[in-house]
């Protein structure tokens, strides 16, 4: 992590160099998170986020997470403003875990950095990916373990020649793209992991089913065996900057015919809540 710069932490905004022994714990400790995206220091879908965090909490640890909507936006903007962040889009990180001590939640607001591209697009180029099986402990929820599993299979993924990972679990089904749910076309059918039980429920996924439904297509919610990527007709992921198609899995290349109409659906998505 950057050592210069600001964080927050329950709530309070403070100097990344003064916080060094509660980062350190973070980093140490299993957390459950969210990635937000911001558009002119403002997070896209708050409540979303907030209740998901919430669910996520309170399934792991057994306790209930307070925060209020309305002081999560201020915290967000707070920050954004004294990492003098575009105001464009960029990527905070909120986690929370309890205090070992006093069993409280802690909270943590980080800075991620600028977005290429302002509120949602579909990337201008596509991805090489690469199956790869591993284990994610808990996999209905998004944690600091889970993303570390997923950080260590894209630098392999990397190292061979691609640009991304796609998670296969040992039921040998493909469950996304890293920390990014993803979407398998064929057809008038689209495949994505089922929340909750495969891939962790989250605004991306919720994301990806509106666009998908908006375009008429079908929508089955189960994994799709890693052996069938190679009879989909497109292949995408949804990150919280917007869709990147996959051009290529292994040897196996895609056209991104359809992913390139679902654009026009992006921006209407922006400001809707989903829960």
């Amino acid at each position: 992590m950057n050592a210069t710069g600001h964080i927050v932490i329950d709530g309070k905004l403070l100097p990344l160099d003064r916080c060094a022994e509660q980062i350190a714990w973070l980093a140490e400790t299993n957390h459950t998170y969210r990635t937000l995206h911001t558009l002119a220091h403002r997070p896209l879908h708050p409540a979303t986020q907030l209740e998901l965090l919430s669910l996520a909490y309170r399934a792991l640890f057994r306790r209930e997470l307070h925060l209020e909507m309305d002081t999560l936006c201020e915290n967000i903007a707070s920050l954004l403003y004294r990492a003098n962040a575009p105001a464009g889009s960029n990527t905070v990180r909120i986690a929370a875990a309890p205090d070992p001590a006093t069993g409280e939640p802690r909270i943590f607001i980080l800075y991620e950095g600028p977005l290429v591209y302002s509120g949602y697009r579909i990337w201008h180029k596509s991805v090489t990916a690469r199956p790869l099986t591993y284990e994610v402990p808990f996999p209905a929820f998004k944690t600091s373990a889970g993303r570390l599993c997923h950080t260590f299979a894209r630098s392999f993924a990397r190292g061979e020649g691609f640009d991304e990972a796609i998670t296969v679990d040992y039921g040998g089904y493909a469950v996304s793209m890293g920390d990014n749910p993803l979407f398998c076309i064929s057809g008038n059918g689209v495949w994505v992991a089922d929340a909750e039980k495969q891939s962790p429920q989250s605004v991306e996924r919720l994301l990806g089913i509106e666009i998908c439904t908006a375009a008429h297509l079908a929508i089955t919610e189960k994994a799709l065996p890693a052996d069938s990527l190679g009879e989909m007709d497109e292949i995408f992921a949804v990150t919280p900057q917007g869709i990147i198609p996959v051009g290529a899995v292994d040897k196996k290349l895609y056209a991104s015919t359809r992913v390139k109409t679902f654009e026009k659906y992006l921006e209407i998505l922006a400001a809707r809540e989903f829960l």
